[in-house]
């Protein structure tokens, strides 16, 4: 399969997947193919075009997978030995089938996504389709050497302090003699104010740096003030990344709705 082929085909390729093993062949294809589109730094259009076909692939799959648990063909998570007896056709195993157990968790929630949301933007929905990938703490994040992820946070408090990588170059201008190094560029800040965020998730409390872009925005046309967070009100679902070269120290990056919370 190549990538005009998915580009002219992608409905009726996505037909032909009848069970988890050709399912699996074909999302690999398509795996291979996202690869290769973004190490030639192909058009956004085609890339989203693939983005898209993988999930409808692996949404198929994670209907399959519940088809065959359904039907006794596919063996639940945890089910002991004990319930089948030797010498009687025994149900297939996950790794029988080349999945694993966070694969089909994740197939099986995007199966649970309706299929008219797929290649649409509805900002209403984000929160309750995302909050399907949601972690209950930042521990097994770690534990799961995950990069990004998205954790149900109950309370949390958005808040400005002092931005300690801070340096006015304005008053070097003082000074003749004086002048910045270069690499301050990419160490130090121009804001001598950063946003944080406080939450507490099952496993502890946290305080964060908060990226999110329009509240820098607000912070560049106004102040660094608390109306900076007055979109953030209500929304309980928060997206964390951690540094390259530091995976355990998390930032902030947005924030979703999808229920009810308390502030504090």
């Amino acid at each position: 399969m190549d990538v005009l082929a998915l580009r002219d085909n992608a409905k009726e390729q996505l037909q032909q997947i009848k069970n988890v093993e050709t399912g699996i062949e074909y999302l690999n294809k398509v795996r291979a193919i996202e690869v290769w589109a973004k190490a030639e730094k192909k058009d956004a259009e085609l890339q989203n075009m693939i983005a898209e076909q993988k999930i409808r692939t692996q949404r198929i799959l994670g209907q399959l997978i519940q088809e065959g648990q359904q039907k006794g063909e596919i063996r639940k998570p945890n089910e002991p030995d004990s319930k089948y007896v030797l010498g009687e056709d025994i149900p297939k195993t996950l790794s029988d089938i080349g999945i694993s157990r966070k694969e089909s968790s994740t197939f099986q929630a995007i199966a649970s996504i309706d299929v008219k949301l797929l290649g649409t933007f509805h900002p209403d929905k984000i929160g309750s389709i995302i909050s399907k990938f949601a972690s209950p703490s930042i521990k097994e994040l770690n534990t799961d050497k995950k990069s990004i992820g998205l954790i149900d946070i109950k309370e949390y408090r958005l808040y400005w302090d002092t931005n300690k990588r801070y340096i006015d170059s304005t008053q070097y201008g003082l000074f003749e003699d004086v002048e910045l190094a270069d690499f301050t560029k990419y160490t130090k800040s121009t804001k001598d104010k950063e946003a944080r965020i406080y939450f507490r998730d099952t496993k502890g409390e946290h305080d964060l740096q908060y990226n999110e872009w329009q509240i820098y925005e607000y912070q560049r046309k106004f102040s660094a003030s608390l109306e900076a967070f007055r979109f953030m009100k209500n929304k309980n679902l928060l997206m964390i990344g951690n540094m390259h070269n530091h995976r355990n120290i998390w930032i902030g990056l947005g924030m979703f709705e999808y229920n009810s919370l308390s502030l504090f």
